[in-house]
């Protein structure tokens, strides 16, 4: 992932003074920048007001809301919770990381990004990367998911989860939203949420980035 490794942008933006535009016009993923209040974007290249279906003001207007509104609530909390933990601990040498599923009511754009960043001068310099397109990282994706040890180690946790779970965790893990999966499987939220709780409790995780980690190792995305 060297040519959209976050210290090359960040390198290109300081040193070069590149705008997120001119970088992101020829980078396969989405870049944008946070504010460290509220994480807000705050400024961004041409993908996110052509998938949103607004206009760059549109977009900078809307901010504040518009990761509520676009964001699954529990990956969103998530991020949240792992942008904070960055913040109280951060460093030149480290960055975080979270997986997001979004959806964008206007264009009906779903997507599931890989999300990764760190600090840049008073912002966060941020990168989100279609799951789809991580396939051409392979090296990258095998150092993060770790496939083989991860899988030995798991293989008694799935095979403990019943055929409805799997069933359900095969829909989150292509990124459908909560209504989705309710309607596919024709539960209610409460059984969804209880499901969900059951299939986290069973696997051992405590998050949707956790549980792709796993549902990705063992082709639930598929």
């Amino acid at each position: 992932m060297k040519n959209i490794s976050l210290y090359n942008i960040s390198k290109q933006i300081i040193k070069e003074g590149k705008s997120i535009q001119e970088i992101g016009a020829y980078l396969p993923c989405s870049l944008h920048l946070n504010n460290l209040n509220n994480f807000a974007i705050v400024d961004f290249d041409e993908s996110l007001p052509k998938n949103l279906g607004m206009s760059d003001r549109e977009v900078l207007d809307s901010t504040s809301d518009l990761m509520t509104k676009t964001v699954e609530p529990g990956d969103l909390a998530y991020a949240v919770h792992e942008m904070e933990h960055y913040l109280r601990n951060a460093d030149s040498q480290r960055n975080f990381e979270f997986v997001q599923r979004v959806h964008f009511p206007i264009t009906d754009f779903k997507e599931t990004y890989f999300t990764s960043g760190m600090l840049l001068r008073d912002q966060l310099l941020c990168v989100s990367i279609p799951i789809g397109s991580l396939e051409i990282f392979n090296k990258d994706i095998n150092n993060i998911f770790e496939e083989t040890q991860f899988l030995r180690n798991n293989t008694k946790r799935f095979s403990s989860l019943s055929a409805k779970e799997i069933q359900i965790g095969e829909l989150m893990a292509q990124g459908r939203t909560t209504e989705e999966v309710m309607l596919k499987m024709g539960i209610t939220k409460n059984t969804f949420k209880k499901h969900r709780t059951n299939i986290y409790r069973k696997i051992g995780v405590k998050n949707y980035f956790e549980f792709y980690r796993f549902a990705k190792a063992f082709d639930m995305d598929i």
